[in-house]
């Protein structure tokens, strides 16, 4: 076998088993951050108790500067992207807390679909469809997190 192929594939997995690590065994900051307890209050009033945010993790990260948040249900913690988050409106911020805790409570993947007006169908889309569409569609969002 080709000596430079064998060298470049062990790079590869050595890269891998390295990222893994990190994302598997990276201490965890336990508990809510202060930022985040008055939107996980409200969402829990919004949703009638259907998200709640019990036994999660919800901390501040740079980890993917892209992602406005992330879930790692098998470590019970969602990470939010404080450069992003600092940028969003009240709605906002309800809507991606509420989006991370579906994906780590209800084990639930993106529902994607877009209205006449380019806006997410759904809060559980994959992108954030932006401010106004967040702000109009509010009402449609907070139903549907109740019947999640």
């Amino acid at each position: 076998m080709n000596p430079k192929l064998l060298r470049n594939i062990r790079i590869m997995l050595y890269a891998m088993i390295l990222g893994m690590t990190y994302l598997f065994w990276t201490p965890i900051e336990y508990g809510k951050h202060p930022d985040f307890r008055p939107y996980i209050k409200e969402i829990k009033k919004l949703s009638k108790g259907n998200l709640s945010a019990k036994g999660l993790h919800i901390n501040y990260t740079n980890f993917r500067p892209k992602a406005l948040g992330t879930c790692f249900p098998w470590r019970n913690e969602i990470t939010i992207n404080k450069k992003h988050w600092q940028d969003m409106n009240h709605y906002d911020r309800i809507l991606l807390i509420a989006h991370e805790i579906t994906h780590c409570q209800k084990d639930l993947d993106h529902i994607n679909g877009l209205t006449y007006w380019g806006c997410a169908k759904h809060y559980m889309h994959f992108k954030d469809t932006g401010m106004w569409c967040n702000r109009t569609r509010f009402k449609e969002y907070v139903k549907q997190m109740q019947e999640i």
